[in-house]
């Protein structure tokens, strides 16, 4: 979904969205991901890591933490997608915890 359409976090919630807007004519940049865990601890994962902070500075006022800021993707790739659901899969099945060291 688009950055600009994320709903409130409610307590064990999956998103992926990504960091352009629904504006006509956007193609779309950058994937990232956000889980709720049921007692409601809420961290967003961005594949690029550390490499990936200014093009979603402006996506930061979504965000009250982010998971580990090590890099998963090259900048170079465009796999940003597909390595959000697989973060996501391992916050379904090893928890919060598991998913902040992404």
């Amino acid at each position: 979904m688009p950055s600009n359409r994320i709903p409130a976090a409610s307590p064990d919630t999956f998103v992926i969205a990504n960091l352009q807007t629904d504006a006509p004519g956007n193609p779309g940049s950058h994937w990232v991901c956000r889980y709720v865990a049921a007692d409601g601890t809420c961290a967003w994962h961005d594949p690029l890591g550390q490499a990936g902070e200014q093009q979603r500075e402006a996506f930061e006022q979504h965000v009250n933490q982010w998971t580990d800021d090590d890099a998963e993707q090259h900048p170079l790739e465009t796999n940003c997608g597909q390595r959000c659901l697989a973060a996501l899969c391992v916050a379904r099945d090893m928890g919060i915890e598991s998913f902040l060291l992404l």
